[in-house]
């Protein structure tokens, strides 16, 4: 049981990563923070003394901390865009927002594409072999 859960927890998981990687929306983005989340859980669950899982899950807790970080700047972004924006110090600090989203996002996608490269059948295996 604890290998089909965690194989569809993964599997989810790097359908979202593909969805946010194409698409690059707040909404994939998150999306894929919320999948990355489930695995970082049940990675940590699972973990017992194996080094590899737990391993697993300090890496999805990054990835998941720095998609999070993106989504709260996106909300402030919004905010400040909707109400905002007018004057030169608002401009510019949206832009530096959204600088500061770009370096997050190359990051965590980064870091979720070597969290995710294995294919399922592979990554269990490597995870719980037996």
């Amino acid at each position: 049981m604890l290998r089909t859960g965690l194989e569809r927890v993964y599997r989810r998981g790097r359908k979202a990563l593909k969805q946010a990687r194409s698409e690059g929306s707040t909404q994939s983005l998150h999306e894929s923070r919320k999948q990355v989340k489930y695995l970082q859980q049940a990675a940590a669950i699972a973990a017992g003394g194996s080094r590899p899982l737990k391993k697993l899950a300090k890496r999805a807790e990054s990835v998941a901390d720095r998609l999070g970080e993106d989504h709260d700047l996106a909300a402030v972004q919004a905010r400040l865009a909707a109400f905002h924006g007018r004057t030169k110090a608002e401009r510019k600090l949206i832009a530096r927002i959204e600088a500061r989203r770009a370096k997050l996002q190359r990051k965590a996608l980064r870091q979720a594409r070597r969290l995710y490269r294995k294919k399922p059948a592979a990554f269990l295996e490597r995870m719980l072999p037996g």
